[in-house]
């Protein structure tokens, strides 16, 4: 779960969602509220772990992939790949 909250928050509401469901929507469309303190953390971990490589908004860097367009992650499921 922490990966998926992290690429949301990284990739903000504006760009494209990561499944066929959004990111920032419930499966009814509303979306769904983020604990600001959780969500900062998550974006802080992502950045200092992941994104010396996927950069720091998840879209690919020198070293690492661009993870918005991973399979790994549009066929993820709850964080259960």
């Amino acid at each position: 779960m922490f990966f998926f909250v992290a690429l949301a928050v990284v990739i903000g509401p504006t760009d494209a969602p990561l499944s066929a469901q959004s990111a920032s929507a419930d499966s009814q469309g509303r979306p769904i509220k983020f604990d600001p303190v959780v969500v900062e953390r998550g974006k802080s971990l992502f950045i200092a772990s992941c994104g010396f490589c996927h950069g720091s908004n998840a879209k690919g860097g020198e070293k690492g992939p661009d993870l918005l367009r991973s399979v790994i992650v549009l066929d993820d499921e709850n964080g259960k790949t």
